[in-house]
């Protein structure tokens, strides 16, 4: 995952770009090999991407960019944050047209999550989310939701040995209230949008966690084991938010979630341009 802001790269460049951490480059990749992919290879691959608006556009044949990169690189289902997009009905139309093209023998199955108000009449909208299954996975899929704020999507999928998959999608607002952001951004979306379901002096950042808990845990009394991806817009090795209680790591906890590339690596390599952080999680 390569988050960078406000000089973030495109998805496109995070997949091509060239590799450094200085003037907008790519951050390096860590981790395992990256395996190509065969036909019944066995392989489940889930990508998570902050991708700072996706290139969705009417240009004719071309696709969004962030349907290439999934392409490309053989991702099952790709999650991506920040769309900045409004999910109407028509974009929603022209995000599956494109995905027609781009797996002419199927297409794909795509839940999408944009909070309600856009910021002005164009076609911009701070925030959302996007979660997108294709191929022959698609006959694993049972159904799909979405948060009515655009933080959050998910979809249930039915796995093997009898049990169900849920993966849930999220993004986190960065800014809390000590910071003041202006009143166009998803944080301010958020909190008017809880304090309109009487919520007084809601906090996003906390309430989001709070909300994704009560998903996991309806979910796994109905058999669905959890798997969830997105920007948290905190670092729970290096304690980055400590000073709001190291609300990840409670949320991790409370949901019984592991962080599987860390246990791995022992290490949690940087997702942030700007910082020595990692944001980004599966």
């Amino acid at each position: 995952v390569n988050t960078t802001y406000p000089l973030q790269r495109k998805i496109d460049e995070w997949a091509e770009g060239a590799e450094d951490s200085t003037a907008g480059q790519n951050i390096l990749a860590t981790g395992d090999k990256l395996v190509p992919r065969k036909a019944n290879d066995g392989i489940f691959r889930l990508g998570s991407n902050n991708i700072n608006g996706t290139s969705l556009t009417e240009s004719g044949f071309a696709v969004a960019k962030d349907i290439e990169v999934t392409v490309s690189y053989g991702f099952d289902m790709m999650a991506l944050q920040e769309t900045k997009k409004p999910w109407s009905a028509s974009n929603r139309s022209l995000y599956q047209q494109q995905c027609n093209i781009a797996w002419p023998t199927g297409g794909a199955i795509t839940a999408f999550s944009s909070a309600p108000w856009e910021f002005d009449e164009g076609n911009y909208q701070a925030g959302g989310t996007l979660l997108s299954i294709n191929g022959h996975n698609m006959g694993r899929f049972v159904n799909s939701g979405s948060d009515p704020l655009g933080r959050f999507t998910w979809m249930k999928l039915r796995g093997s040995r009898d049990e169900g998959v849920i993966v849930i999608n999220f993004y986190r607002v960065c800014q809390t209230g000590v910071i003041n952001p202006n009143i166009f951004t998803q944080f301010h979306q958020e909190r008017t949008g809880l304090r309109a379901r009487g919520i007084k002096n809601p906090d996003p950042r906390k309430q989001l966690f709070t909300d994704l808990l009560t998903l996991i845990d309806d979910s796994r009394m109905e058999g669905y084991r959890p798997i969830v991806c997105g920007d948290a817009n905190e670092d729970w090795v290096k304690r980055s938010h400590s000073r709001e209680g190291d609300q990840l790591s409670k949320f991790m906890r409370d949901a019984q979630l592991a962080d599987p590339f860390y246990n791995k690596f022992a290490e949690a390599p940087r997702t942030y341009i700007r910082s020595t952080n990692r944001l980004d999680y599966i």
